[in-house]
């Protein structure tokens, strides 16, 4: 799953989100994303709204639950 799957992003906005349409499993790591609507800044920027983030918290467990081959 995407974020913008996860999050329930319409195509408007997907369509403008730098993450959008080949890193939507690794957003947080994309400078620029819109999430919550609103432009995300550096990675430094939005690292704490990041890691509070449902989606990455789900992508990470999942991760270390089923390691990348």
């Amino acid at each position: 799953m995407n974020c913008w799957e996860f999050m329930g992003c319409e195509e408007d906005r997907r369509i403008h989100c730098p993450a959008y349409p080949i890193s939507g499993q690794n957003c947080w790591r994309v400078v620029g994303t819109i999430c919550d609507g609103e432009v995300q800044g550096s990675f430094a920027e939005k690292l704490s709204k990041c890691l509070s983030c449902d989606f990455r918290r789900a992508v990470y467990h999942k991760e270390l639950v089923e390691p990348l081959s």
